[in-house]
């Protein structure tokens, strides 16, 4: 539906609602449910993403994360909300592949974010 979300094409798991984590038997089920993907909706729950680097990682719940607001919005529209192709959904997941993938442009951002943050509220590093 958008730039964001397009990158996730065939990356996405699902895992259904269980209720509050604490039983164990459910990590289980959730890396069972996350296979080879490293993007999770937990349906009626949030997100979780998980990669190689906590930017990574970051990065994935940013994109995501936007992803979803955008969803969100454009369905509040009511208007048409157009669909892109499959294939090239296909083509920007692998460009994403070849390119934000590397590590460098996601630490890039991370590291922006974080000088932020310190500059927002210095004290999340306590």
């Amino acid at each position: 539906m958008s730039f964001s979300a397009v990158i996730f094409h065939g990356r996405i798991a699902y895992h259904d609602y269980e209720g509050i984590t604490l039983d164990l038997e459910e990590q289980e089920r959730l890396l069972a449910h996350l296979g080879d993907k490293n993007v999770m909706i937990l349906r009626n729950h949030g997100l979780l993403t998980c990669g190689p680097t906590l930017a990574d990682a970051f990065h994935e719940m940013y994109q995501l994360q936007r992803s979803c607001e955008v969803q969100i919005a454009a369905l509040a529209g009511g208007a048409k909300v157009i669909i892109p192709r499959e294939e090239l959904a296909v083509r920007a997941t692998g460009q994403l592949s070849r390119t934000a993938r590397n590590g460098a442009e996601n630490r890039m951002m991370f590291d922006a974010m974080t000088r932020w943050m310190v500059d927002k509220d210095p004290s999340f590093l306590d």
